[in-house]
């Protein structure tokens, strides 16, 4: 979760003012620092008092996974037959004298490190009324007619915030590291693109599926006619056919 810069007030910030407000120009970090004062909604003794993480004593008690008994097993280079069932691992870890259940800690997380999460982040911006923030839900209260009050409802709040709303994907991002640009549709839609990509790819699974099943068996030979039936195939998915797909989808 990276930071973010208010750029301007329109789509950044909100009405409500309080000494914390942040301004045009700041940075807003999205993890809590062990500078912040903490959640705005506690008392200054809550905050002390969450502030770090707190073991409270041991937790539930499990038996090890499989995965857990051969990672084990590897660590003091005990040999693992391929394929071994529960019952083999949980005999080679006795053997080896490797314990076969996990205990785990029972822990009060504090604030420190922590996500701040959408009510604290809209506060910071100027969304939330602290005098009232206990009716801000995350889908909105409702009235008897059903109608969900917008203005305390942190999913829509955090929707109208322009970083938020234009927020790059994970394969934009590193397009950008790459120095490429990525585009994209909205999901499930690639006939916005305009070149008919979805009308190449009906007519490749079509011609699959014509195909003899004596030509499908074995991997290599499926790999084969995949490629072959997805490719530009001067027999098949030819330049021209392409052309007059994207005229189509474009049409």
């Amino acid at each position: 979760m990276h930071a973010s810069e208010i750029a301007r007030v329109n789509g950044y910030l909100g009405k409500y003012e309080h000494a914390e407000k942040l301004l045009v120009g700041d940075i807003q970090s999205m993890i809590f620092s062990d500078s912040d004062k903490g959640p705005f909604w506690m008392t200054s003794e809550q905050r002390e008092s969450t502030r770090t993480d707190i073991i409270t004593g041991e937790g539930q008690t499990k038996d090890k996974t499989n995965a857990e008994l051969i990672v084990d097993l590897r660590a003091i280079q005990c040999k693992v037959p391929r394929g071994a069932k529960k019952a083999r691992l949980v005999e080679l870890a006795r053997i080896n004298g490797i314990l076969l259940t996990t205990s785990t800690e029972k822990v009060k997380e504090g604030w420190v490190g922590k996500a701040k999460g959408m009510m604290q982040v809209l506060w910071e911006r100027g969304f939330i009324d602290a005098g009232q923030y206990a009716k801000y839900t995350v889908n909105g209260p409702q009235d008897e007619y059903g109608n969900v009050d917008k203005d305390c409802c942190l999913s829509y709040l955090m929707s109208q915030q322009y970083d938020f709303a234009h927020e790059d994907s994970l394969l934009q991002h590193y397009g950008k590291e790459l120095g490429i640009i990525v585009d994209r549709t909205p999901k499930c839609h690639p006939e916005m693109a305009g070149e008919g990509i979805e009308y190449s790819w009906g007519c490749g699974k079509n011609h699959y599926r014509a195909l003899p099943l004596s030509e499908k068996r074995l991997k290599k030979n499926f790999l084969t006619n995949v490629r072959k039936c997805m490719s530009i195939d001067p027999d098949h998915i030819s330049i021209d056919r392409v052309r007059l797909f994207s005229r189509r989808a474009r049409r």
